[in-house]
């Protein structure tokens, strides 16, 4: 089974080669599969009224009910409407003044924009800050993939590069400078967070079922299709088969979700840090463990001097009540130094996210 490049490809099997089978059956019910069309505009009698094509329609069916069109707004209360469609929020006194179309520009470079809108994809996707099922779990570093999304609707990036990098964007990291590389890796948040059942008992089921959530989200979010419902059956509706979803589930069998599935599970997450404080990090974690063995070695040889001295039988619980002052402070000196290795050692940075894992193939035995 391929990598997520190929989950990729199967999104465009899927509008393609689905959307050809839709004109055979229930075409009706494959608005998620139809061709975009340009429909013509509808005869209107107030043909003064319109201002673009959107407007005939509204004007053709307010007409066939009698009600008048509404009279044009004035500029204070239209630019007001148009700050709290794009922003969410009351416009200030530089929008009141604008004209529209300088309203229309300057609210769409306002970070608010990125906000306002990215949260409707943080619904689709099922964005929030903690698992939600049995093990209401907090995703310490969800935050990173909402900003993601909302940086990536202030940059207006376009549609298949922002669907390729939520799906593969750890495969198309490499050989990226280091911030493209974190950016690509943090989109990946989009198959690593969401609704998980951690408390499952059998690790086999608990995989299928994240597996099976990954592909629901996926089929919902870029295809307006429920393939989850082919897990067990084929679709009822939709032309995807059993057969289909297993292709499909292999791809994300072989990504690596979470550090294990055996309890207690441990969500994969991506290093990020920039590369001088991953040397600063292994730089201390090597004092740190450097100085714990050298702390070890030095208990191991007092305690052994105790029990040859005769003076005792048997080590106590805690052996380090029963030295010697000199001995004590001396290890008071190693553990203090132990401690400044550990203060002085960097955070690095995570975020939640999906890499490559083991090529896993999927039967379907139904």
């Amino acid at each position: 089974m391929a990598n997520r490049f190929c989950f990729l490809f199967c999104l465009g099997y899927f509008f393609v080669c689905k959307s050809l089978l839709c004109k055979v059956i229930h075409s009706d019910d494959q608005w998620s599969l139809r061709k975009l069309t340009k429909p013509k505009t509808p005869k209107v009698i107030n043909v003064d009224w319109p201002s673009n094509e959107i407007d005939f329609f509204i004007l053709n069916k307010l007409e066939k009910k009698g009600i008048n069109a509404p009279l044009r707004a004035e500029k204070t209360p239209l630019n007001r409407r148009l700050s709290y469609t794009l922003v969410g929020l009351p416009p200030n006194k530089v929008i009141l003044e604008s004209s529209y179309l300088e309203a229309i520009d300057l609210l769409l470079a306002s970070p608010h924009y990125g906000e306002k809108w990215g949260r409707h994809w943080m619904d689709i996707v099922r964005y929030a800050d903690s698992n939600g099922l049995d093990e209401n779990l907090a995703f310490a570093h969800a935050w990173r993939y909402r900003d993601y999304i909302i940086d990536a609707f202030n940059q207006d990036h376009p549609y298949d590069q922002f669907v390729r990098e939520q799906i593969a964007g750890d495969l198309l990291s490499t050989g990226k400078p280091f911030a493209e590389s974190t950016r690509l890796k943090i989109a990946t948040g989009f198959l690593a967070l969401g609704p998980k059942l951690l408390a499952e008992p059998d690790p086999v089921k608990m995989e299928m079922d994240m597996i099976d959530e990954q592909i629901d989200v996926i089929g919902q979010a870029f295809l307006g299709l429920t393939i989850a419902c082919a897990r067990c059956h084929d679709h009822m509706s939709d032309p995807i088969s059993t057969d289909e979803y297993y292709k499909l589930a292999g791809i994300l069998k072989s990504t690596r979700t979470m550090e294990k599935v055996t309890r207690p599970t441990r969500w994969f997450e991506h290093i990020i840090s920039n590369p001088l404080d991953k040397n600063h990090y292994e730089k201390f974690q090597s004092l740190v463990s450097a100085q714990k063995a050298l702390i070890n070695a030095f208990k191991e040889q007092i305690n052994a001097e105790l029990l040859a001295s005769g003076k005792i039988k048997k080590l106590p619980k805690n052996p380090v009540n029963i030295y010697s002052d000199a001995v004590k402070k001396e290890l008071a000196i190693m553990e203090n130094k132990l401690s400044e290795y550990e203060e002085m050692m960097p955070q690095l940075d995570y975020c939640h996210g999906v890499e490559d894992g083991n090529v896993t193939d999927l039967n379907t035995f139904l």
